[in-house]
Formats: C-alpha cells, sequence, structure tokens
C-alpha cells in the first residue's frame, strides 16, 4: 500500500475491520492506478501530436521557402521573356516604319519621274 492509502486504511479498518478495509483500498488503489495510467497514456499521445505538429509545421515553413524560390524563379523567367517581347515588338515597329518611309520614298520618286 501507498504512503497516501495508510491513513484511509487505518480508518476505514477501524470501522469496518481489516478485510474490509484491505479490500476497500485494494479497490481504490487500483481505480487510482487505472486512471494514471488512461493519463499518461493521453499525455504520451499529446506530446507524440505536439511532435506531429512541430513536423508539419516545419515541413509547411520548408514549402513556402521552396514556393517562394519558384516564385521568384519564375518572376525572373517571366521579366526575361517581357525583355525580349519588348525588344521583338520594338524592332518590327522600327522595321514597320523603315517599310513606310520606303514605299513614301517610292511614290515621291516615281511622282518625279
Amino acid at each position: 500500500m501507498a504512503k497516501k492509502f495508510i491513513k484511509l486504511y487505518d480508518t476505514l479498518k477501524a470501522h469496518f475491520g481489516q478485510a474490509d478495509a484491505e479490500a476497500i483500498v485494494d479497490g481504490i488503489e487500483e481505480i487510482v492506478d487505472t486512471r494514471n495510467e488512461v493519463l499518461r497514456n493521453e499525455l504520451a499521445s499529446k506530446r507524440e501530436l505536439y511532435g506531429v505538429r512541430d513536423e508539419l509545421k516545419s515541413e509547411i515553413a520548408d514549402l513556402r521557402l521552396d514556393m517562394t524560390r519558384e516564385f521568384a524563379t519564375v518572376r525572373g523567367e517571366i521579366a526575361t521573356i517581357k525583355v525580349g517581347l519588348t525588344k521583338t515588338i520594338w524592332i518590327t515597329s522600327l522595321v514597320q516604319f523603315l517599310a513606310v518611309v520606303g514605299a513614301l520614298l517610292a511614290i515621291i520618286q516615281s511622282l518625279k519621274k
């Protein structure tokens, strides 16, 4: 018997006798031990959940970092494409302008003759 039950045992022994006191205290000890075991299991489960939660937080942080890197890469690729398209549009416009100027010069020369 644990020390905490000695006083209870002595009190029960005085009122109900040794056999009944032992049976009552043993029953109470069993209930307390069972409850303590349940609480230990729940605590272990909570600790496991906290561990899983911490692992998930770490994985989410890593994924966010990866997404940020990928976004920066995509942003850089988009900027490169924009520059290429801008150059293409500018060169195409310049060539069209030169073609119009050439056509006007051709018209002016044909009118002079």
